[in-house]
């Protein structure tokens, strides 16, 4: 199961692939100069560039860095019981907005070139997370860190949320039936045939 993530907005790449042409040429041009895993840095602080580190003990993978990431460059991937956010260097523009939405403080970017990366336009894996799994149908629910994290802030409220074991299709469900008792009789299934139908 593959998870879409929509963009806070979207930056025109154009000049960043005039940019990996450049880079291209002078790393041939160049020869040991820039030679694979040469590390070029501004002098400035400037949109140009970055790679970010995430702090593995404060991440909990909530998924806000991908979800404000103008580019793209930072996506998200849940399959199973695992999801895994990784980062595209030749993408990533430094604007930092992945930074300012983590509320935990767990990512950091570097402004800087790592020409090996750059020119290999690979995914670098930053953080894989265990996936909580619906108590119903066995589907991922979101990361288990996460959930914890909002489980904790409403038990401080007074809050007992339980339906947070369930997936939003099987959430659904149940509080359909709840409301309405009969609804078995209605539909002609149980509420547990519900997760082999169609219906969303």
């Amino acid at each position: 199961m593959d998870t879409v993530v929509k963009k806070f907005g979207e930056i025109n790449l154009e000049n960043r692939k005039l940019l990996l042409e450049l880079i291209k040429k002078l790393s041939a041009a160049k020869g040991e100069g820039l030679k694979e895993g040469h590390l070029i840095k501004p002098k400035q602080e400037i949109f140009f560039t970055g790679r970010v580190k995430i702090d593995d003990e404060k991440c909990i993978a909530c998924g806000a860095c991908a979800e404000t990431c103008p580019t793209g460059a930072i996506s998200i991937k849940d399959e199973e019981n695992i999801r895994t956010i990784s980062h595209c260097h030749q993408i990533c523009v430094a604007c930092k907005r992945c930074e300012a939405s983590c509320d935990d403080k767990a990512i950091k970017v570097e402004v800087e070139l790592d020409v090996k990366d750059f020119l290999s336009g690979n995914l670098q894996k930053k953080k894989r997370a265990e996936l909580k799994l619906c108590k119903e149908c066995k589907k991922p629910v979101g990361p288990i860190a996460s959930i914890a994290k909002i489980e904790e802030k409403l038990k401080k409220e007074g809050i007992e949320l339980t339906e947070m074991e369930y997936c939003q299709k099987c959430r659904k469900w149940r509080t359909a039936y709840a409301a309405i008792p009969r609804l078995a009789i209605y539909l002609q299934r149980s509420y547990g045939e519900n997760e082999k139908s169609n219906v969303k």
